[in-house]
């Protein structure tokens, strides 16, 4: 028995349905990349990832209409909601407010940082290789577990490997970051954010 355990979801896509979403994300990362080009964040260090938007306030997923990627994803909160015991009497809803690509070259990386009040934040790797790439991790969100020696032994960090069509669901402020990319090739992902409609006040 764990009590109060963080639930995030995984849902790696697979098969004809799984393909087509993959091709999609790959498609829109690919006409950005020719059409606008990647950016740094003015505020972070030199040797972390590029962005689509480093204002975050844009939403790619409905500026390049990628419906099979939105729906993929639509589907996965809704079976992340189930998990978390919602139904339609609590939530009645929920909203993108913005997604963005990130482009992580060879020895570049993204310091752990949360999604600030996002209800659910997520992401889809696009390209990534999950021995080389770099994987997520997540920092455990309860110090006390570390300030003890009765639970220090338990890891303080749980690491994720970026497969290519893996989406990752979780709560927008649990902190994470991505372990530096090893590989030769860049680690190409699409992040967003999400609200929920609320009906419990």
């Amino acid at each position: 028995m764990e009590l109060f355990s963080t639930l995030i979801y995984l849902h790696q896509c697979h098969f004809e349905e799984g393909q087509a979403v993959i091709k999609e994300a790959q498609w829109m990362a690919d006409k950005f990349e020719r059409d606008v080009g990647y950016q740094k964040h003015p505020g972070w260090e030199k040797d972390t990832h590029s962005l689509s938007d480093p204002t975050f306030e844009t939403n790619i997923l409905k500026k390049y209409r990628a419906y099979k990627v939105q729906d993929k994803i639509n589907y996965c909160v809704e079976q992340y909601l189930k998990q978390l015991r919602h139904t339609k009497d609590t939530v009645s809803g929920f909203t993108m407010t913005s997604s963005w690509l990130t482009n992580t070259a060879p020895g570049e990386y993204a310091r752990m940082h949360h999604h600030g009040t996002a209800d659910i934040s997520g992401v889809l790797y696009v390209r990534s290789n999950p021995n080389t790439s770099g994987s997520l991790y997540f920092q455990n969100h309860d110090p006390i577990k570390s300030s003890t020696p009765l639970t220090r032994m338990i890891p303080s960090q749980q690491d994720v490997p970026p497969a290519t069509g893996l989406i990752l669901l979780f709560p927008g402020w649990l902190l994470h970051g991505t372990r530096m990319n090893q590989d030769k090739e860049n680690r190409i992902s699409l992040s967003f954010n999400i609200n929920l409609n609320s009906n419990l006040g």
